[in-house]
């Protein structure tokens, strides 16, 4: 089993997913900066909560703004009911997760998928890979009769096959 020990940048800084017309920078859920929200916003409301008295109103409130803080980290082609291109700020993004429940449940399902995480992961190793082996074989020739010699289609990560703009 591969593990790493420390998170990485995809957890925090997110990846670009697609949502009706929209990109949206979604980070992976429960990441350090989202912890850190949940904690500051809970704060005031830890004895509510504890004996369930917190408001569903002020506990959408508080979800989405950790979502905002932490999870939904920005975004492209997002318009205001107008029409009017809606820039990212977490204020903003806060009060459309929270007054947009399809895009607040897809935030959230996005963000809890490790598979989105993972093939982001897998897209940006192989290019480094692909990068260091065309370096390689730029540098030496014997390595690139080597490489012919030795990398067959069973080796090749199944990304960069899928992937052949890559190679």
């Amino acid at each position: 089993m591969l593990v790493t020990t420390k998170a990485g940048t995809h957890d925090e800084d997110g990846v670009w997913a697609e949502f009706n017309g929209a990109e949206l920078l979604i980070a992976r859920a429960g990441n350090t900066r989202f912890l850190k929200a949940v904690d500051r916003l809970e704060a005031p409301y830890r004895k509510k909560i504890a004996t369930g008295k917190l408001s569903t109103e002020k506990s959408l409130e508080l979800q989405a703004q950790a979502m905002a803080a932490g999870t939904l980290r920005g975004w492209r082609n997002v318009f205001s009911a107008p029409g009017e291109p809606l820039e990212y700020s977490e204020e903003v993004a806060a009060q459309v997760l929270r007054y947009n429940v399809e895009l607040r449940d897809f935030v959230l399902q996005f963000s809890v998928n490790e598979e989105n995480f993972r093939q982001d992961l897998i897209e940006t190793t192989a290019k480094k890979v692909v990068g260091f082996l065309q370096w390689r074989v730029r540098i030496d020739p014997e390595t690139e009769l080597l490489l012919e010699s030795h990398v067959t289609d069973d080796f090749v990560p199944r990304a960069l096959l899928d992937k052949p703009e890559l190679a």
